[in-house]
């Protein structure tokens, strides 16, 4: 039995989570235990009693990664102007995956069926999760595409999984680390998604 009381446990989970969150975003999924620890300032044990292994703490940040995603994406369903909470959103999902390389590598695993860090066995209830999160992503997202394309600014073969791609591709041109281009790059994707 811990002798940790249940504010210091709460604490040291979510510095745990918070750590995680940083050095995944910077160093990818293939980062340690270790790494995770050290930065958060606690013993790998205490990861262990939080976390049974490094795919159900992968699979808590996404889990909270996902639902602040899906609460964005459906209240932009509301907005006025259907385009601009298109562009806003593909602009934000771009950003997630151009400053957060776990999140980047998580989704590409997931969409590639290749969720591919060291680990004992395979990932099944995490690809399951995906799975989940996935299809809420693309049923939010398809909502947003469709508002836009019934408003008439969006192209109507416009999908929510051409996005996700056009998305990822991004990626390659943000890694250049030229803002200028990333950003330019991002424009004229609108510009050809849009209808004018």
């Amino acid at each position: 039995m811990s002798d940790e009381n249940p504010v210091e446990a709460d604490d040291a989970t979510e510095r745990i989570l918070s750590a995680a969150r940083e050095v995944f975003a910077t160093d990818g999924l293939d980062a340690s235990l270790g790494d995770v620890a050290r930065h958060a300032g606690v013993g790998v044990g205490s990861i262990y009693r939080r976390f049974g292994n490094k795919d159900d703490l992968i699979q808590e940040l996404a889990a909270r990664r996902f639902e602040v995603i899906i609460d964005r994406v459906s209240s932009e369903l509301d907005a006025d102007d259907a385009w601009e909470a298109f562009a806003t959103e593909f602009r934000q999902s771009v950003a997630e995956y151009a400053t957060d390389r776990g999140f980047r590598e998580l989704v590409i695993g997931s969409v590639s069926g290749t969720l591919g860090w060291a680990r004992g066995s395979e990932p099944d209830r995490l690809r399951a999760a995906m799975g989940r999160w996935g299809a809420q992503m693309e049923a939010a997202i398809n909502s947003l595409i469709e508002r836009a394309q019934e408003e008439g600014t969006l192209r109507p073969d416009v999908s929510g999984s051409v996005i996700l791609e056009l998305s990822i591709a991004l990626q390659s041109i943000a890694g250049l680390g030229n803002d200028h281009n990333h950003e330019k790059a991002i424009q004229i994707i609108l510009d050809g998604l849009r209808v004018t």
